[in-house]
């Protein structure tokens, strides 16, 4: 299965016509792979499998979240956009 999958992406990309609905399938598809290598307690198999889903399909809900706990559960940090917690000059504050 895995092969077919991999295959399946490959021929996608090559044949020239990764539209929006085939990138989300096959992000699908690595997500469900990812999924069952996580129920398997394979993080990092899971966690690339997860960040391939994100790469054809940035917007996967699942595939976000469940690549947030695979790196928590293998100890790595996450990422944190200090720009959303940007705070105001000293003297706005003090207003």
């Amino acid at each position: 299965m895995k092969v077919i999958c991999v295959m399946l992406i490959v021929v996608i990309l090559t044949a020239g016509c990764f539209n929006a609905e085939a990138r989300k399938r096959a992000a699908q598809l690595q997500f469900e792979g990812g999924r069952r290598l996580y129920d398997r307690c394979d993080f990092p198999g899971a966690q690339k499998r997860f960040e391939r889903a994100l790469k054809l399909n940035p917007n996967h809900l699942a595939a976000q979240e469940y690549l947030r706990v695979v790196k928590r559960m293998q100890g790595i940090p996450e990422k944190v956009n200090l720009e959303e917690f940007e705070m105001e000059p000293e003297d706005e504050r003090r207003k």
